[in-house]
């Protein structure tokens, strides 16, 4: 009974940081958009511009959207397993 109490409190947890962490990748996202319409922009004031810098820049910045929700879902994991530690040694 106890266990399942623990247990239940752990998916608990997990599913608060799924829903702060999917919620702040929305944010995270919106501000992303913003940010290529205001180069977007800036590219299309400047003229002679390559289709290819704005692809670049483009790939770049979902590369490093992937690298942050990639170490988002890692720390949202560690933290479950700590929980986890922590409930059964508790």
């Amino acid at each position: 009974e106890d266990v399942e109490f623990r247990i239940a409190a752990v998916v608990e947890k997990f599913d608060r940081e799924v829903a702060r962490l999917t919620e702040a990748g929305k944010q995270r996202d919106k501000k992303i958009s913003e940010l290529e319409l205001s180069l977007s922009s800036r590219l299309n004031l400047s003229e002679g511009r390559d289709s290819g810098t704005t692809e670049g820049a483009q790939n770049r910045r979902r590369d490093a959207t992937l690298l942050v929700s990639t170490i988002s879902v890692a720390i949202a994991v560690v933290a479950v397993v700590v929980a986890v530690i922590v409930a059964f040694r508790g």
